[in-house]
């Protein structure tokens, strides 16, 4: 029996080792883009790859990482990258720490709030520092900089960044920076707890920005080279506002030494990551790497599928081509299934002498003529004759499983995302290593597995735009439920609707939109109003399609506000907003 794991815990790089992470790499076209020497951001929902990415920009990395593949990167990069993970835990104790000073009206609380952060950076800063000179070191001839210049280095620091390393090297200066978080942590817990009057440490102030670049000029001189310093902020969709902002302001015209590559999720309420950002991308400040880029080449996408689920199962010592083993449906007799249509449906037959269709004509339409016509609404006549009985009447329960299966197929509909994919590969690992196809059955079974584990996930996340009860899963259901209707009724729509646009700005249903956005859950379909939500144009993930018996080709457009003042299995989604026109 293939085994199943939850597709949010399958695979996930964060908890990975820089050596698995590059022993499994596969380069796409997102990687190719982040890695320029340039500030980026890279945008994308959970499991699209931001993490790995990141990780694998970093210097101890870049170290590790072999290949003919990895040689021609590590020749055109020219910094030093430094990864930068967003403490979970530290972000905790912000919001704590925040709301109690704002409560109390002192702002000094702030700067120490702000310095935890600025530490971590700097600690990472050193570690990959020490990493770069041992590596150095190990080498025959090296000898730049001797421990004579580490100790004046780590001199010159100390009393720049106000921490107390015991020995003059980089390890202390890590181990002291690691003190004074933790001092800093202290502090400002008792502080919390007990509202003393206790005497906070010594502290690094100002911005991160004006605090890293002097300090990076100072090791690049010790160093004695030129070079840029990458920090790569990953998951900085934990972190509050008021980290994010400066960073994304400090793109323009910040510090020549350093580049700032940023991890995000696509919607965040408070940051400037829309209209300001896109525009710089204008005038060259920042490039935008989009892991759920529509507009990405379908067949480059295929590619990086095929590549990513091969080498997984090398993992297992399992070889060939991932497209031989599942069973791939056959392609469908689109004349039989018409006239079986149209003997079911009577809109269908008229719908199709409305626009000149002759059924038995069909094999001899060309190009110029109906083949396109046909050719862009026949999965829609297969999914309708699917479940259509044969009095015209629909069964609710039936799918057209074999218009879902297939590995190209279950591909687009986990939407591409790396971890999903992983998470598929291992599921099958035993059923494939055992010389044995994945049938349609067993892909059909997978997928619906997967969906329940998506749905586990979402309605773990309340949403404040409806009922006390509510969950982000209820207002998904919702919508798929409406397209679902809207497709699967007596009169034939060659285009059923499959797409809404945000015809309200009330802030709780940005609010709903933006988790929804940010778990994969919806997708946004034009790209340029990426980072707004207002009059933008999503549609429902094609991980539900099965699920609702829809496509996975983009449909016709409706307004939000339509499906959510929908009465019809509304249940717990009544709505109290006011929805006006686009």
């Amino acid at each position: 029996m293939s085994r199943f794991l939850n597709i949010h815990e399958a695979y996930n790089a964060r908890t990975k080792s820089i050596d698995d992470i590059c022993n499994s790499f596969i380069v796409n076209d997102e990687f190719r883009e982040l890695a320029g020497a340039n500030n980026s951001i890279l945008v994308g929902p959970r499991g699209s790859g931001k993490t790995t990415l990141m990780k694998m920009l970093q210097f101890q990395a870049l170290t590790v990482w072999n290949g003919v593949e990895a040689d021609r990167f590590k020749n055109n990069i020219n910094y030093y990258g430094v990864f930068i993970r967003t403490d979970r835990i530290w972000k905790m104790q912000y919001d704590k720490l925040r709301s109690f000073s704002d409560r109390s009206g002192d702002g000094k609380f702030e700067n120490y709030i702000q310095s935890l952060f600025t530490y971590h950076v700097l600690e990472q800063v050193v570690s990959t520092l020490n990493f770069i000179i041992s590596k150095e070191r190990s080498c025959a001839g090296f000898g730049s900089f001797s421990k004579m210049d580490e100790a004046s280095l780590v001199a010159e620091l100390r009393g720049a960044w106000s921490v107390d390393p015991k020995v003059p090297s980089l390890k202390s200066l890590a181990i002291s920076i690691a003190f004074k978080k933790n001092e800093i942590s202290t502090y400002l817990s008792s502080i919390y707890r007990e509202s003393s009057g206790a005497v906070g440490p010594d502290i690094l102030t100002g911005s991160l920005t004006d605090i890293i670049g002097p300090s990076i000029s100072a090791i690049n001189i010790f160093l004695q080279r030129d070079i840029k310093w990458a920090l790569l902020f990953d998951e900085l969709e934990l972190a509050p506002s008021e980290i994010i902002q400066p960073l994304i302001d400090s793109m323009r015209g910040g510090e020549d030494s350093i580049i700032l590559k940023l991890s995000l999720s696509p919607y965040h309420a408070d940051v400037g990551v829309g209209s300001d950002i896109y525009s710089t991308m204008m005038n060259q400040d920042v490039s935008i790497v989009n892991l759920s880029d529509v507009e990405r080449e379908e067949n480059r996408r295929k590619e990086f599928c095929k590549r990513l689920s091969e080498n997984t199962l090398k993992n297992y010592n399992i070889s060939g081509d991932i497209e031989d083993k599942f069973v791939t449906p056959d392609s469908f007799d689109v004349v039989k299934v018409f006239e079986e249509y149209s003997r079911k449906s009577d809109e269908f037959e008229r719908y199709l002498e409305k626009i000149g269709i002759s059924i038995s004509e069909i094999p001899n339409y060309d190009e110029s003529g109906m083949a396109p016509v046909v050719r862009r609404f026949k999965h829609i006549v297969y999914l309708l004759n699917a479940r259509t009985k044969d009095d015209g009447r629909f069964n609710s329960a039936k799918r057209a499983d074999d218009y879902y299966g297939g590995f190209y197929n279950l591909c687009r509909q986990v939407e591409y995302n790396p971890r999903m994919l992983i998470g598929l590969m291992n599921s099958f690992v035993e059923e494939i290593s055992q010389g044995n196809k994945i049938s349609l059955s067993k892909q059909i079974s997978f997928l619906n597995r997967m969906v329940e584990s998506y749905v586990s996930m979402l309605q773990t996340i309340p949403i404040n735009i409806v009922s006390s009860n509510a969950n982000l899963y209820d207002f998904i259901n919702v919508i798929g439920s409406y397209f679902e209707d809207s497709m699967y009724v007596q009169k034939f729509k060659s285009e059923p609707l499959g797409s809404f646009s945000v015809d309200s700005d009330s802030a709780e249903l940005n609010t709903a939109i933006g988790y929804a956005w940010n778990s994969g859950a919806i997708i946004l379909e034009n790209g340029e109003k990426a980072g707004k939500i207002y009059k933008a144009r999503f549609r429902l993930s094609y991980i539900f399609s099965h699920k609702f018996g829809l496509s996975t080709v983009l449909g016709r457009q409706c307004k939000l506000g339509e499906i959510l003042s929908n009465k019809k299995g509304s249940n717990d989604i009544q709505m109290s907003l006011s929805f006006h026109e686009s």
